[in-house]
C-alpha cells in the first residue's frame, strides 16, 4: 500500500479567493478525491508549519473517510519525509524536493508533479529543469493530456539540442511523463441538474422561458488568457437570427478589472444585440451551482495557449449538458466530437511566426498576458462551423437530451475522480516498482556536495580563514573566559543566534572545564559524542566570543 504526502500550500487548494484559477479548482478536486477514495489508511500533509496542515485538516475534514487518517509531515527532515512513499506537488516544480532529497537518500521516496499552464517562463523552466535536476525514474511529472505531453517533448527536445550544443553532452530525461486526466465529481454535478427549484429560480430572475435555450460558459472573463468573447457573441448572434427557439447567453465567471466588465458588457450589446446576455460571479459556489442547473448547453471556444486541459467541459459533459468547444489541446481528449456535443475546428498560425513575441517577452518589453493575448488575436475558433453548432443545438432538444446523456455516461466512465485517482494510486505503485530495481541518476558520492549550487558554505569558502578547526586543533581558555561569560551570551539575543544549532550549554560548560584542567588537549581528546559538524560549531562559537584560544593566553598560562 502506498503512503501518499501531498506538499500543501493554500494556493494550490484554495478557491474562495478573488482569483479563482483552474488549476485551484483542479486542486481542490483532487484534495477531497483523495479524501474520499485513496486506498491508504494515512494521508500525510507534506508542509513547512502548522498553520498548513490546520488548514489543509480544516479543507478535507467534510470528506475524509472515517478509516483514513490525516497526518503531519514536516517538509524537508529525513526522518518525517521517510514515511511517505511519493510526495505530490500540484505543479511541474520539483527542483527544491529533489535536492532536498539528494542530501540524504535518493531512493527513500518517489516524487510527483503535475501539469498545468506551461507556456509561462516559469513553467517552461520547471519544464528544461527536469533534464538536469537530480530527478530519478522512480519521479513522475503527470501531463494532463497527450496534446501537453507533446509540448513537454518539444521543450524537452530544444533544450536538449541547447545543453548539448553548450556542454557536449545531451542530457536524457530520466523520470516518468503518464498522461492522466483532471477528474470530475460526477455525482456532485448531477445533482445540481436534480435541483429543479433553483433552476426554475435562475431562469426566471434571467428571464428565460421554460422552451428557451440558455448557453453557458463558464471560466475567467477575460479575453487575453481564456477565450476571446467577441467570436462567440458574433456567432449567438447568428445563430439566434437562424433559430426557431429563442436563445440567451450566461457568461459565469469573473473580471480582473471594471475596464473589463464595462468593455465585456459593451461588446456583448455590439456584437450580439439580438441575444440576452448575462454575467453571474463564478467565484461563488452557490451561483456555480445554479447556473450548472439552469444550462441547456455549454459552450467554450477557447482560443489561448494558456489553456491546457479545460475542466469545465467535464464538468459540463458530467452534468449531462451538451457541449460545444473548440478543437484545441486537452478538449479534443474529453470531447467526442458528434457525441458528446461538437468540437469547432481551429486555426493558428505557423511556428516560427511567435518569435518577435518571446524575443519580447523574454527581454519583459511584453507581460506574459499581453504576449498570449497577441497569439489569441491571430488564432481562429471556426466562426461558420461555431454558428452552426449552436443552431443545431439550440434547435434540437432530442439531440441535446442525447448528447447529454452521452457526455455523462463518459465522463462518469473515464473522468470521474474515483476512476482518476485509481490511475494516480497505479502510477504510484509503478513508481515504487521502479525505485526498487532501476539504477540511481546521477547518484551522489561521499565526497560530492549534495546540491552543487546550494553546496555547504564552509567547503565554498574554505580558502577564506586563516585556519581551520581539525581534530588535532590545541584548545586553551580564551581571554574572555569565566563561568559567568556564557550564560551572559545567552542573555543576548544577537549573541544567541542560532542557539538550536549549537550543542547544548551544559555541554559548552563542561568542554570549557576540561580545557581548564587539560590547557592544549585536542579537539578529538574532548570526549565529545560525535565530532561532528553541530560539536564543530559549537566550538567555532566559543572560540568566536574568546571563551576558548587555539593557542596559549595570559588566562591559560
Amino acid at each position: 500500500m502506498q503512503r501518499p504526502a501531498i506538499y500543501y500550500v493554500d494556493d494550490g487548494f484554495d478557491t474562495s479567493g478573488k482569483r479563482l484559477v483552474g488549476r485551484q479548482a483542479a486542486g481542490e478536486g483532487f484534495l477531497r478525491a483523495m479524501a474520499r477514495y485513496t486506498t491508504s489508511d494515512v494521508l500525510y500533509g507534506a508542509t513547512s508549519n502548522k498553520r498548513s496542515i490546520d488548514a489543509m485538516q480544516q479543507r478535507v475534514a467534510p470528506d475524509l473517510r472515517h478509516d483514513v487518517r490525516l497526518e503531519w509531515l514536516k517538509l524537508f527532515l529525513p526522518e518525517e519525509m521517510r514515511r511517505a512513499s511519493v510526495v505530490y506537488r500540484s505543479d511541474p516544480v520539483l527542483g527544491e524536493l529533489a535536492w532536498q532529497r539528494r542530501f540524504f537518500d535518493q531512493r527513500a521516496y518517489s516524487l510527483c508533479g503535475l501539469t498545468h499552464t506551461i507556456c509561462s517562463r516559469e513553467a517552461m523552466q520547471a519544464i528544461g529543469d527536469m533534464l538536469t535536476l537530480p530527478l530519478q525514474p522512480w519521479d513522475a511529472v503527470i501531463c494532463t493530456s497527450q496534446s501537453v505531453r507533446t509540448s513537454v517533448a518539444e521543450i524537452h527536445a530544444n533544450y536538449q539540442e541547447y545543453l548539448a550544443e553548450r556542454t557536449g553532452g545531451k542530457p536524457s530525461i530520466s523520470l516518468q511523463l503518464p498522461v492522466i486526466p483532471l477528474g470530475v465529481d460526477c455525482d456532485e454535478q448531477q445533482k445540481y441538474r436534480q435541483q429543479a427549484q433553483t433552476r426554475k429560480a435562475l431562469r426566471k430572475t434571467l428571464e428565460v422561458a421554460d422552451d428557451d435555450v440558455l448557453v453557458m460558459f463558464l471560466g475567467r472573463l477575460n479575453f487575453y488568457t481564456k477565450a476571446h468573447p467577441t467570436p462567440l457573441w458574433m456567432a449567438a448572434s447568428q445563430a439566434a437570427a437562424k433559430c426557431k427557439t429563442k436563445l440567451h447567453l450566461l457568461m459565469v465567471g469573473w473580471f480582473e478589472d471594471e475596464r473589463e466588465e464595462q468593455a465585456y458588457r459593451a461588446a456583448a450589446k455590439t456584437f450580439a444585440p439580438n441575444v440576452a446576455t448575462s454575467f453571474l460571479d463564478g467565484r461563488q459556489p452557490e451561483l456555480r451551482a445554479a447556473a450548472w442547473s439552469a444550462a441547456d448547453l455549454f459552450v467554450s471556444p477557447v482560443d489561448n495557449v494558456q489553456e491546457t486541459f479545460g475542466l469545465t467541459p467535464l464538468e459540463a459533459m458530467a452534468a449531462g449538458i451538451p457541449v460545444i468547444v473548440s478543437d484545441w489541446n486537452g478538449y479534443r481528449e474529453t470531447v467526442r466530437d458528434g457525441i458528446d456535443g461538437f468540437r469547432i475546428p481551429t486555426i493558428a498560425p505557423p511556428a516560427g511566426t511567435g518569435i518577435d513575441l518571446a524575443h519580447r517577452y523574454n527581454g519583459d518589453t511584453n507581460l506574459y498576458s499581453q504576449v498570449v493575448a497577441r497569439l489569441s488575436m491571430a488564432t481562429t475558433v471556426d466562426p461558420a462551423f461555431l454558428a452552426q453548432a449552436l443552431v443545431r443545438l439550440i434547435d434540437d432538444k432530442t439531440l441535446r437530451q442525447k448528447m447529454g446523456a452521452e457526455g455523462a455516461r463518459y465522463a462518469r466512465e473515464k473522468f470521474d475522480w474515483r476512476v482518476v485517482i485509481g490511475l494516480y494510486e497505479q502510477l504510484w505503485e509503478e513508481l515504487a516498482r521502479i525505485r526498487g530495481a532501476a539504477p540511481e541518476t546521477a547518484p551522489r558520492r561521499p565526497d560530492q556536495p549534495a546540491a552543487p549550487l546550494c553546496d555547504d558554505l564552509l567547503r565554498v569558502f574554505a580558502n577564506y580563514a586563516t585556519h581551520t578547526i581539525s581534530e588535532s586543533t590545541p584548545l586553551f581558555l580564551g581571554t574572555h573566559y569565566s563561568p559567568e561569560n556564557l550564560p551572559k551570551l545567552a542573555s543576548e539575543w544577537m549573541s544567541n543566534f542560532g542557539r538550536d544549532s549549537r550543542l547544548p550549554a551544559e555541554e559548552l560548560q563542561r568542554i570549557m572545564l576540561v580545557v581548564e584542567m587539560m590547557p592544549g588537549i585536542r579537539v578529538d581528546q574532548l570526549g565529545l559524542a560525535a565530532l561532528d559538524a553541530i560539536s564543530i560549531r559549537s566550538l567555532g562559537y566559543l572560540l568566536k566570543f574568546g571563551l576558548l584560544a587555539t593557542h596559549p593566553t595570559q588566562l591559560s598560562s
